[in-house]
């Protein structure tokens, strides 16, 4: 077992997780649920027998099983926990630009918003509003465009086929030109 680069990478994780949900796979079978050439299959493959994350097991003369040792266990959970992290770490910092974006509002007067859409996007938006902590601030969610004429309100857009009638701000445009450093107040 060969232990000095035990990082694996995306196609050795893709692998992996093949092989975990079917060890009696063939390396025919892989190759065609992961996109990869056959002969890339099996290189991957003797890649991980030799760094000890998988070991074969025969079956019978044409048959072999493909069996995760518990260090290709472990790196399986490890690029798993990096993944979460980094995903929680990502709608953490975009809410956080949609907070910005809803503070400059504030800071202009706006009190009143109306997030339009149903998608993540929307409730990432929600969640940023009642985070803000601001007892003057209202929202209201609409999970499709409507015909709501409400005074004062902000349409916040977070779907880019949304089109409205009044004042409104594209979520999504706003956080894609937002500056790195995060402005908080």
């Amino acid at each position: 077992m060969n232990t000095d680069n035990p990082e694996i990478g995306e196609k050795e994780y893709r692998l992996i997780n093949e092989v975990s949900r079917n060890s009696t796979i063939t390396q025919r079978e892989i190759s065609q649920r992961l996109g990869f050439s056959l002969g890339m299959t099996n290189i991957l493959l003797k890649r991980l027998i030799q760094k000890g994350y998988i070991k074969i097991g025969q079956l019978n003369r044409h048959k072999v099983q493909y069996l995760l040792t518990p260090a290709g266990i472990a790196q399986g959970m490890k690029r798993s926990y990096r993944y979460l992290f980094h995903t929680f770490h990502s709608l953490r910092e975009i809410k956080s630009k949609i907070q910005s974006v809803l503070l400059a509002e504030y800071r202009k007067g706006q009190r009143k918003f109306i997030i339009l859409g149903d998608g993540e996007l929307a409730d990432i938006t929600e969640i940023a509003l009642r985070d803000l902590g601001r007892k003057d601030i209202t929202y209201s969610k609409l999970p499709q465009e409507g015909r709501i004429e409400e005074k004062n309100s902000l349409f916040l857009i977070t779907d880019p086929k949304q089109k409205v009638k009044g004042a409104s701000l594209d979520i999504l445009k706003e956080i894609a030109s937002f500056p790195k450093k995060i402005e908080t107040e």
